[in-house]
């Protein structure tokens, strides 16, 4: 008996060892390519770092302090917010609304489904190109529109006032395909018999789209919210693109900020002393929807 427990206490070591063999690759990845720049980059911002000369100097807290009083920076994370909060909200209505409409067995459904999924399978670069194309105030193809029917067109990205809702507008275009989805798949795993017993018991649509629908969507909803608010806080393609962050930094989110300082004025202490911050921020976001979601699958239980 001895000698068996001996045997299956080998073979159980034999197998520990190969599953860490297993995962090791993941772990150096993991290490390598997202540890390893988060602790870098931290160790950066507590650093005065000058790219011409090569000099770097420990200052502590100072890149932290400084950035917090630039007027830039506080526009920036105004304008982030601001942004986020825009195409979020507005990707959740539209999604949501497209999702319903996608749910329903009308004739010819699939073909509008495949239709709407295609910004999904654009590059943002190619996408963003092509808005600012339509956006330009001369030979932009919007603006050509409304003059056909008498209206002169705004500066779509020529004015602060209105710039970033207009980058906002292409973000809610190529983003509301994935809401739609995320949001369709919950309401097909929904059992019928719900909607059937809410039927019998005489609710109307909306009757049933409030009291079945959407408290059975909260963890798809959840889920997507956490996706696209982390998505939105860090784009970086579609306004440096189309606007570059102006005109006078009405577009200029964190990530053009962070790009700004290292690359433009090389100071690469602030640059990442601005990443540590919207990295912390990113974080705090997704700790609470984890903490939400969470929350809401113990109290099911």
């Amino acid at each position: 008996m001895r000698k068996d427990a001996n045997k299956r206490w080998r073979a159980l070591k034999r197998e520990t060892t190969t599953g860490y063999l297993m995962i090791l690759p993941v772990i150096a990845y993991i290490t390598f390519f997202f540890f390893f720049p988060i602790a870098y980059t931290f160790s950066l911002s507590l650093q005065r770092y000058d790219l011409l000369t090569g000099d770097i100097k420990f200052v502590g807290l100072t890149n932290y302090f400084s950035i917090l009083r630039d007027e830039r920076f506080i526009n920036s994370l105004k304008v982030t917010l601001l942004f986020t909060s825009i195409c979020v909200c507005t990707e959740l209505v539209i999604g949501m609304f497209l999702a319903l409409l996608l749910s329903q067995n009308i004739k010819g459904i699939k073909i509008f489904r495949t239709l709407l999924l295609m910004p999904l399978m654009i590059t943002p670069v190619v996408y963003s190109l092509q808005f600012r194309w339509m956006y330009a105030d001369q030979y932009g193809v919007i603006n050509n529109i409304l003059r056909a029917i008498g209206i002169e067109g705004p500066l779509w990205i020529g004015d602060p006032n209105i710039s970033l809702y207009s980058i906002s507008i292409v973000m809610v275009w190529a983003a509301t395909p994935f809401v739609m989805l995320v949001i369709l798949a919950g309401i097909q795993s929904i059992p019928t018999t719900f909607y059937e017993a809410a039927q019998i018991d005489g609710a109307s649509s909306w009757g049933r789209f409030r009291h079945v629908t959407l408290p059975l969507l909260k963890p798809a909803i959840l889920f997507v919210l956490l996706i696209r608010i982390i998505d939105a806080f860090r784009m970086f393609d579609i306004p440096y693109v189309i606007t570059g962050g102006g005109p006078a930094y009405s577009t200029e989110l964190l990530s053009l900020y962070v790009y700004s300082m290292a690359f433009r004025f090389l100071d690469i202490g602030k640059a990442s002393s601005a990443a540590v911050i919207m990295l912390l921020i990113s974080l705090a976001m997704c700790i609470t929807f984890i903490l939400l979601l969470e929350r809401r699958e113990f109290s099911r239980r």
